[in-house]
C-alpha cells in the first residue's frame, strides 16, 4: 500500500494558500447561519490546548474537545434549519482497529475519526485526523493520512474525494485527497489563530454531502441480516435506446443534498442532488472492478439491476450506514420511514462504469458510441460527465458542460519544497508507543510563485448493456477460444475505424452473459447494420475481410473486448472519427482527441490492474511504470530540471506487462516508439497462453511447473526488459515445438488439450518472427487473416470430428 501511495503522490501534492476560501466557504444563502455558528463557538482554545501539554497521546483529548465544541455549534444550526447533520461526534480511535476484508487495512488506525453512524468500519468513516507531537512531523502525518484516504476510497464506491486533517501539536493542516492528488492548506495554529481555525473547520462541517465528497446519486440500505447494499439513481434518458421489457419504476425525486432534519447523513436516506428529470433506481449487484487508488482514473465498474419498492407488508428494519454490500454489522437496527427497495426479479443486468477522465481526451463512451454495434464490441447505451442535474447551464440531455461538470479543483497552487512527495519512513503503528519518534522534515518553505501544474480530472459515467464474466470461468477450451476470437474481431472492427486499443488483458476480454428479458441475438452483425460507422478508404479492404471472417463463424458474439480507457487513434484518423455526427444524436464533437498516428505521444500512464485474489493462483503483478524504483533507497530521486523541479521520464507503454508484446517490454521509460496492431495481436497470444497455464482443475492446485511459468510472466520478479527477453524465449519454444512439453508439464485439462496446445504453438511461432519493421511490410489484413484463421480452424476442427474441448 505504501509503495502505491508514494508512487501515486509523487509530484501530485500541492498547497492552496486560500484553501478555506476556495473549498470551505459556505454558500451565500448560508452565510448568516455561519455567523450564528461562530457566535456559539469558543473564541479561544487556550484553556483546553495548554502549552504545557506534551507527547502525542496527551494531545488527543484536548483536540477532540475543541473539534466537537465547534461541531456541536454547527450541528445545532443545521438541525434548526432542517439541514440534518454530517456524521457523529469525533472520537479518539487510535487504539482500535477498523474492520476490513482487506488484510493490509485491518491494522491501520486513524488517531481521531468521525463515523456516519454507530458502526466503526472503513465503510462508514467520514473523516480521519492524524495527530503528531511536532510540526516537523507533518510529512509523516501526511503519509499516514494518505493511508486513511486510501482505505476510505477503497471501501466506499460513492466517495469522490476525502477531507482530513493533520494536526502537528496545535498546527492544523486541512487536506483534500481527490483524483488529482493531494491539496492542502498552510498550517493554522489553533492557539494563536483561533478565529481562522474556527471559520475553516466550521465551514468544513457545514458542507453538505455533495460538498464533502459523496456521490449523492448513491444511497444505501442495510438488510435484515446486516449486509449493506448500494443503490444508484440513473437518468431515465440513459435508457432511451435500450430494448426495455417492462415499464420502469421511477425513483423518487429529491430537491436537496442535505438530509432531512430527522436524518443523520449516515442514513440511507442521504439526500440527492437537485434534479427535475425522472430517474430509475438500480441495485448494485457486484463490483466488477474497483481500482484501489487515490488519484488517477480510479475506475469503478458495477453490475447493476433495476430495483423497485417493496410491496406493503414486506418492510424490514435497516441500519443506515453506507459501505461494501458484503460487510456485516451486528448493532441494533432501526426502522426506516421510507419504503425499502429490492431488485426486480428476472430483470436484466447492466454495467455502470465510473471513471475520472483526462479533459485532453475523448471519453471512452464517445469511442464506443461511434464504433456502433458490432461483433465483439460491448453494446453501448449512454455516457455523460457527471453534471449538476436541474442546472440551466446545459440541456437536459447534455453529456458535458464546462460550467457544472464534476472536475477536480484547478485553482493556482504552490508547493512546499520538502512536501512534493511522501517518500519518508513511517513506523509501524504497533511499534509507535505513547511518544513515537519520527523523521523530522522542514516543510515551512514554499515556492514563491503560484502555478497551474495540478492536472484536472473529470468524473464520467458510462452505461453498457453488455455484461461479461472472466475468461477463467469459461466452460471449456472451446468457449475460451470462441471468446478470444470475438475479442480479436472486435479489436479489428475498432482498428478499421482508427482506434488502437493498447490494453489487451485478462480483465478486458470477457465472456458475454446472455440476457434474460430481451431478444437474444444469435445472428452475426454485419457491416450492413444501420448503426455501423463508415470506414476510411485506406481500410476498406481490411473491413471487407473482417466481414468475411465474421460471416464465416455464423454466430452471434460469445465475448467482447471492453475497456477502451487507454485507446489512441492511428493513421491520422482521430479528427475523421470524432468529427462524424453521432449515430444517435447530434452533439458537438468538442476538441478532437489527440491523434498521434503510429508514433504515440504522451498518453495516459499505465493503469494498475486488480490482482487475482484466488490463493491457488499466482497473482499477476501489474505495477505502474516509473523510472523511480521505490523498492530501492528512497533518496534516489530523478534529476532536477532547469526550473528546479524533479521530473520522471514519461513511460509511453500502456497496459499490463504480463500481456504486453515482447518488443514493447524492451523499450525503456521516456523512449518514444511505434506501437502498432501487431503489438496488440501478440497480447492476445499472451492472453491465451496465460489462461492455459493458470487454469486449475476442480479440486486441484497449480503444480510447480504452472507456478514457474506464471512467474516468468510476473513483472515483480524481474524488470520489464528481462520480462521481454523471457517472452522471446517462450516464442522461440513455440517455433521449435518445445512448448508442447512445457504445456504438458502443467498437468491441467486446458494445457493437455491438443487443439489448444496447437493454437498456442502456431500463434507463438507466428509472433516469433516479429520485428520493428514488421508493420511497414504488412497491412492489418495480412496479420489478422493469419491469426483469425488459426483460431477459427481450431474451433471448426472440433465441430467436424465431433470432439469437445476439455473443460
Amino acid at each position: 500500500m505504501d509503495r502505491c501511495i508514494m508512487d501515486e503522490m509523487y509530484g501530485n501534492i500541492y498547497c492552496d494558500p486560500d484553501f478555506a476560501g476556495n473549498l470551505l466557504a459556505v454558500k451565500n444563502e448560508h452565510a448568516p447561519l455561519m455567523e450564528t455558528v461562530l457566535r456559539n463557538c469558543p473564541t479561544s482554545f487556550n484553556r483546553k490546548l495548554k502549552s504545557s501539554t506534551s507527547g502525542e497521546h496527551s494531545l488527543y483529548k484536548p483536540i477532540v474537545d475543541v473539534l466537537n465544541s465547534i461541531k456541536e455549534a454547527v450541528d445545532t444550526v443545521r438541525k434548526d434549519n432542517h439541514l440534518g447533520t454530517l456524521g457523529q461526534a469525533f472520537l479518539d480511535h487510535h487504539a482500535h482497529d477498523l474492520s476490513s476484508q482487506d488484510p493490509q487495512m485491518s491494522h491501520v488506525r486513524p488517531d481521531l475519526v468521525m463515523f456516519e453512524g454507530a458502526q466503526a468500519a472503513w465503510e462508514t468513516l467520514v473523516m480521519p485526523i492524524e495527530i503528531k507531537a511536532k510540526v516537523t512531523y507533518l510529512k509523516v502525518g501526511m503519509k499516514k493520512l494518505a493511508r486513511y484516504a486510501y482505505g476510505i476510497l477503497s471501501h466506499q464506491i460513492h466517495r469522490r474525494y476525502v477531507y482530513g486533517m493533520v494536526i502537528c501539536r496545535w498546527a492544523a493542516t486541512f487536506v483534500r485527497f481527490d483524483r488529482s492528488g493531494i491539496l492542502h492548506s498552510k498550517p493554522i495554529d489553533m492557539r494563536k489563530q483561533p478565529d481562522e481555525f474556527r471559520r475553516a473547520f466550521a465551514g468544513l462541517m457545514m458542507l453538505d454531502r455533495d460538498g464533502f465528497g459523496y456521490d449523492t446519486a448513491f444511497s444505501t440500505e442495510l438488510t435484515p441480516d446486516g449486509e449493506v447494499e448500494y443503490y444508484v439513481d440513473l437518468p431515465e434518458y440513459a435508457f432511451l435506446y435500450d430494448e426495455a421489457v417492462s415499464e420502469p419504476e421511477i425513483a423518487p425525486l429529491a430537491s436537496a443534498n442535505y438530509p432531512t432534519t430527522d436524518d443523520n447523513d449516515a442514513s440511507s436516506q442521504q439526500g440527492t442532488v437537485d434534479r427535475q428529470l425522472p430517474t430509475r433506481r438500480f441495485k448494485v449487484m457486484e463490483r466488477l472492478c474497483h481500482r484501489k487508488s487515490i488519484c488517477g482514473r480510479a475506475t469503478i465498474v458495477l453490475r447493476i439491476r433495476e430495483a423497485r419498492k417493496r410491496t406493503q407488508g414486506q418492510g424490514g428494519t435497516v441500519e443506515p450506514p453506507s459501505g461494501h454490500r458484503t460487510r456485516r454489522f451486528t448493532t441494533q437496527q432501526t426502522k426506516l420511514d421510507k419504503p425499502e427497495w429490492e431488485e426486480v426479479p428476472g430483470a436484466n443486468d447492466y454495467v455502470l462504469k465510473m471513471i475520472w477522465r483526462s479533459p485532453n481526451k475523448q471519453p471512452e463512451g464517445e469511442v464506443l458510441e461511434r464504433l456502433g454495434r458490432a461483433h465483439g464490441v460491448p453494446e453501448y447505451l449512454w455516457h455523460s460527465d457527471k453534471l449538476k442535474q436541474g442546472a440551466t447551464c446545459h440541456k437536459s440531455s447534455s453529456d458535458t458542460c464546462d460550467t457544472c461538470h464534476d472536475i477536480t479543483p484547478i485553482q493556482p497552487v504552490q508547493t512546499a519544497i520538502n512536501l512534493c512527495n511522501l517518500n519518508v519512513e513511517v513506523m509501524e503503528e504497533e511499534k509507535e508507543g505513547r511518544n513515537p519518534q519520527h523523521a523530522e522534515v522542514d516543510t515551512d518553505t514554499y515556492t514563491e510563485e503560484l502555478n497551474a501544474d495540478r492536472a484536472p480530472r473529470i468524473y464520467n459515467w458510462m452505461l453498457l448493456r453488455s455484461v461479461g464474466r472472466p475468461l477463467c470461468t469459461a466452460r471449456d477450451t472451446r468457449e475460451l477460444l470462441e471468446v478470444i476470437l470475438d475479442g480479436i474481431l472486435g479489436y479489428w472492427h475498432a482498428l478499421n475505424r482508427g482506434i488502437l486499443h493498447r490494453d489487451i488483458t485478462h480483465g478486458n476480454v470477457l465472456i458475454l452473459i446472455p440476457e434474460v428479458g430481451r431478444r437474444v441475438r444469435t445472428e452475426s452483425i454485419s457491416q450492413n447494420s444501420s448503426q455501423a460507422p463508415t470506414v476510411p478508404e485506406g481500410l476498406k479492404k481490411s473491413e471487407e475481410l473482417l466481414q468475411k471472417a465474421v460471416a464465416r463463424i455464423s454466430r452471434g458474439s460469445r465475448g467482447f473486448l471492453g475497456d477502451y480507457d487507454l485507446y489512441t487513434t492511428h493513421g491520422g484518423l482521430g479528427p475523421w472519427l470524432f468529427g462524424q455526427p453521432s449515430k444517435r444524436k447530434s452533439r458537438e464533437p468538442g476538441s478532437p482527441t489527440r491523434d498521434t498516428g503510429v508514433t504515440l505521444e504522451a498518453g495516459p500512464r499505465p493503469k494498475r490492474h486488480k490482482r487475482n485474489d484466488q490463493s491457488t493462483l499466482v497473482a499477476i503483478s501489474n505495477e505502474k511504470s516509473r523510472d523511480l524504483d521505490l523498492s530501492q533507497d528512497l533518496s534516489r530521486l530523478p534529476p532536477i530540471a532547469p526550473d528546479g523541479k524533479r521530473y520522471k521520464p514519461l513511460d509511453f507503454r500502456t497496459g499490463a506487462p504480463t500481456f504486453m508484446s515482447s518488443r514493447v517490454l524492451q523499450i525503456g521509460p521516456g523512449e518514444r516508439f511505434r506501437q502498432t496492431h501487431e503489438d496488440d495481436l501478440e497480447s492476445f497470444f499472451w492472453l491465451i497462453y496465460w489462461c492455459t497455464i493458470q487454469h486449475t482443475d476442480p479440486g486441484r492446485s497449480p503444480n510447480d511447473a504452472s507456478i514457474k511459468f506464471l512467474g516468468e510472466l510476473d513483472p515483480l520478479k524481474t524488470d520489464w526488459k528481462n520480462l521481454g527477453l523471457a517472452k522471446l524465449g517462450i516464442l522461440s519454444k513455440c517455433h521449435n515445438g518445445k512448448i508442447y512439453k512445457d504445456l504438458k508439464s502443467c498437468e491441467n485439462a486446458w494445457a493437455d488439450d491438443p487443439i489448444l496446445a496447437k493454437v498456442i504453438q502456431q500463434l507463438g511461432s507466428h509472433f516469433s518472427g516479429f520485428n520493428d519493421n514488421f508493420s511497414d511490410q504488412y497491412g492489418p489484413e495480412d496479420q489478422f487473416l493469419q491469426i483469425v484463421d488459426i483460431i477459427t480452424k481450431a474451433i471448426e476442427e472440433t465441430n467436424s470430428d465431433g470432439d469437445t474441448f476439455n473443460a
